[in-house]
Formats: C-alpha cells, structure tokens, sequence
C-alpha cells in the first residue's frame, strides 16, 4: 500500500520506504527530517530535544501529539489524525493531547442534556464531530435547556473527554 507520507517526506525517508525496509518506530516515520511536522513543532514551542535530540521515541511522539492538539483546524491536524488513526490506530494520543491544551479556556457548547445520575450536563464544542470526537461534561448552578449554548471553562480531561463548569451570565 502506498502511504500518503511519501507526499510529505524527503527523499530518503521515500528511499528507505520503497526499498521495503521497515522504519524501527513511529518517529521514524512521522518526525525524523519531516519538515511540516518539525516547524509545527517548533511553531508551538516544543523543545528541540523532542525534535532532533536525545529524547525517548515516546516523548518525541507525545510532543508530536501535543502539537497536533494545537493545531486543530490546520490542515497538519487533519491528515495526521486520519493516518495515524487509519495506518497506526492511534486516536486517543491526539485527542487526549488536543484536549489537554484546552484546559483553563472557555469554550462555547452546545448543550445535548443532562445525566441526572451524574448530575452535568454535557455537550459539544464547534470543533467536536458527533460520533467521533469526545464530549464536554459540564457542572452548572441551574438546568441548561438542551441546544441552548454556554460557555465552559475546561478543568480536566479523561481520554477523550473534557470537564469543566458553566459561566453563567447572572
């Protein structure tokens, strides 16, 4: 099968890839010498270590993931999240990393209903694709009608999920 990352990698790596011979790991593939995913990374204030130094292949991947997680709605988000996903299985990684960067902001949501067993209501954000992203689980002082918005500031993230709290205008 041919990958899409030979659209996106040097020559070697393209080389390397149609000779047959497999790439030791992830990274390999995804960050050595890449040139959009280096300078995202960079962009987004990533350490070099994580780049082309010494760190582990699971941190160099974390912070890939991380910068993905700021770059949603860039096209790098897109076809990164669909190949990893497609060719790796890698979801969470991203989502989780997507997420963490949103903690302590404000989101608007659209409110779906209310878990009265749980006691919040949950939702989702305009970046969020029913049936395949994550939802927003809110706590709220009062009931919020279902497709009614409200802005959320998150405090918390479980897998694909984010928590946080309705700031209500008074």
């Amino acid at each position: 099968m041919w990958f899409t990352y030979w659209n996106h990698m040097n020559a070697a790596h393209t080389a390397v890839l149609q000779r047959n011979r497999p790439m030791t790991n992830i990274c390999q593939v995804l960050i050595s010498g890449e040139g959009y995913l280096t300078d995202a990374m960079r962009y987004a204030g990533a350490d070099e270590k994580y780049i082309t130094g010494d760190a582990t292949n699971k941190e160099k991947f974390i912070a890939y993931c991380t910068t993905l997680g700021t770059a949603f709605g860039n096209p790098l988000y897109h076809w990164s999240q669909v190949e990893l996903e497609e060719y790796f299985g890698c979801t969470l990684e991203i989502n989780e990393a997507r997420n963490r960067s949103m903690i302590g902001k404000t989101i608007s949501v659209l409110c779906e209903d209310y878990d009265p067993v749980a006691e919040v209501h949950y939702g989702r954000s305009a970046a969020d694709a029913p049936e395949i992203d994550g939802k927003v689980y809110f706590k709220s002082p009062r009931r919020i009608l279902p497709g009614s918005f409200v802005d959320v500031v998150i405090d918390e993230v479980v897998d694909y999920d984010v928590f946080g709290r309705a700031i209500l205008n008074k």
